[in-house]
């Protein structure tokens, strides 16, 4: 999984707040560690989407299956 976090943005930013330096990167770092771990990218849905549908398209493959099956078990019962 691919993750982008611009620490050096994030740490400019904390310094144009009021925020040293030292501590603006020990923030963004810490953030980085926490935060970064639980982003996906949109490669990473893709991914996961093509994964379910597959396994959708292979349950909805034996319903339709188990219902013909049943449908011509239910004809020759019946003819």
């Amino acid at each position: 999984m691919a993750n982008t976090f611009d620490t050096l943005h994030y740490t400019k930013i904390l310094e144009e707040s009021g925020v040293e330096r030292k501590q603006a990167e020990a923030h963004a770092t810490a953030t980085r560690s926490l935060v970064v771990s639980d982003l996906v990218t949109k490669e990473d849905l893709r991914q996961r989407l093509d994964l379910f549908e597959t396994r959708l398209t292979i349950k909805l493959g034996g319903i339709v299956a188990g219902v013909m099956a049943f449908a011509f078990t239910l004809e020759k019962f019946f003819a």
